[in-house]
């Protein structure tokens, strides 16, 4: 099964690029995952945010690997 998660470039503290990738967590600090990219960029909207941000990237993940 195919599902997708949100990450970013961009720390929590705001620093670009230094760190890797950071995921968009549930509460619990597992990966939040979503059944399509446009249930993705809904929550991104929803959560008062903008889903096109160049920060932001859609990556699929299948069987908890995430494909690059």
């Amino acid at each position: 099964m195919v599902e997708w998660a949100v990450r970013t470039s961009v720390s929590p503290d705001g620093v670009i690029g230094l760190n890797g990738w950071f995921y968009l967590e549930e509460d619990d600090g597992q990966m939040l995952l979503f059944s399509s990219i446009e249930a993705a960029r809904q929550y991104i909207s929803d959560a008062g945010e903008d889903p096109d941000d160049e920060y932001l990237e859609y990556t699929e993940v299948e069987h908890g690997s995430i494909r690059a």
